[in-house]
């Protein structure tokens, strides 16, 4: 598992042996981040084109596991990433791939469950989420983060999950595109 894209292309991740972790490969990441930084799933909200989905934004990433999709986020161009996961195995893998990505200062990693989050004053533009697959984890813990202030009114809230999954949005947020890489499907949702 490695960095796919921006400064930090080539870096390899450190992954937890077993079970723990199913980061999100590196061929679904590359056509996801293609897609945040050239696609429109945005509906209107950013012209087409724009990177503003992901330059100098702050991301979430929810169920992190190795870190993966944040890592991502900032090796091209986002400002600061708050990574939220509970899991020791997966925790230690993610500290060490900051610390071996040098991006402690980009970064805040919270140790906990993303069904019960910590309340923020400050919501973040981008979420991506790879909660564990058919387990309908999704759905509660994109409604426990908004009440809890970590999604901003005209966030994107990119979401994986098995390929024969299905994910309903919780109420005040619409589905605006997913595709399915393999085993994956990725989901995108915007607030109504």
């Amino acid at each position: 598992m490695r960095i796919v894209g921006g400064r930090h292309r080539g870096r390899p991740l450190t992954c937890p042996e077993g079970k723990t972790a199913r980061p999100t490969l590196d061929r679904t990441r590359e056509s996801l981040f293609n897609i945040l930084l050239q696609g429109d799933v945005s509906r209107g909200l950013l012209p087409s084109g724009t990177s503003r989905l992901l330059v100098d934004q702050h991301v979430l990433d929810v169920f992190a596991g190795t870190g993966a999709l944040g890592l991502e986020a900032l090796s091209r161009g986002a400002k600061h990433v708050t990574f939220i996961e509970k899991a020791p195995e997966s925790l230690t893998a993610l500290q060490s791939n900051i610390k071996t990505l040098k991006q402690q200062l980009s970064t805040q990693v919270i140790a906990g469950d993303a069904l019960f989050p910590p309340r923020t004053a400050n919501p973040c533009s981008l979420i991506m989420m790879d909660a564990p697959y058919n387990q309908n984890l999704t759905d509660p813990a994109i409604s426990a983060l908004d009440k809890a202030g970590w999604i901003a009114p005209t966030a994107l809230i990119v979401a994986e999950a098995d390929a024969k999954e299905t994910i309903t949005p919780p109420p005040d947020f619409e589905e605006v595109d997913n595709r399915k890489y393999g085993k994956a499907r990725i989901f995108f949702f915007l607030r109504n």
